[in-house]
């Protein structure tokens, strides 16, 4: 029953502005301003490292880090004026969402844990796996590429060519092996981004549900 709920949660999140933009989008415009500088800098600096631009990467950085320390600010600053706001907001929402979550048969505060105690442990499960995944991925990883290496290198070191020579290809070795080892990190972490966004949502999901909890033992208006 919690995957439709999840499913269904996901589309009453975007109706009420609970996603990323929509809750972006309502701050202030000296927020969004700056946050469209920092996203620029983001992007300068990437684009300047393609073109092996070092002082252009330094500089969107240095800008980078300047907008975001200022976002930062800004972002503390509003939650903490309108703290009071925000949270009458954020309880109205809490409100809708149990009222809503009716239709799928979720009609007491008991039925909400047991919802909130399910997509806790699948967020859990997913955290696992997903280490334990890792974990076997850099144990085959080091088995397979630090012997080769080594093998190579000891080769290197059997032939009678200099001392700089013999240096020369060791490192060329080692930065070869660690930009394929680089190689498959980074292509591990981007087939992990749709099952990171998922587990994001999921912890929207429960932190929702971890209020409206909250807010029933505060002796809310339920």
């Amino acid at each position: 029953m919690e995957n439709y709920l999840f499913y269904a949660y996901l589309n009453f999140a975007k109706d009420n502005k609970q996603t990323f933009w929509p809750k972006l989008l309502s701050q202030p415009k000296a927020i969004i301003i700056i946050f469209s500088l920092v996203f620029v800098s983001c992007l300068s600096a990437s684009v300047f490292a393609l073109f092996n631009c070092l002082i252009g990467v330094i500089i969107s950085i240095t800008v980078e880090l300047i907008f975001g320390g200022i976002f930062c600010w800004l972002s503390d600053k509003h939650h903490i004026d309108f703290c009071f706001e925000e949270y009458s907001k954020y309880k109205k929402y809490c409100n809708d969402l149990f009222l809503w979550m009716k239709s799928f048969d979720v009609n007491s505060i008991k039925d909400v844990k047991i919802v909130f105690d399910r997509i806790t442990i699948k967020i859990d499960k997913m955290k696992a796996e997903r280490e334990s995944s890792n974990a076997r991925l850099d144990k085959w990883l080091q088995i397979l590429i630090i012997p080769v290496v080594i093998a190579i290198i000891t080769a290197i070191v059997a032939k009678q060519i200099s001392i700089e020579e013999m240096i020369s290809y060791s490192i060329s070795i080692i930065v070869l092996f660690a930009i394929i080892y680089g190689t498959i990190l980074i292509f591990r972490e981007i087939s992990y981004l749709p099952q990171k966004h998922r587990i994001a949502q999921m912890e929207c999901f429960a932190n929702d549900l971890q209020a409206i909890l909250d807010i029933k033992n505060n002796h809310s208006s339920f």
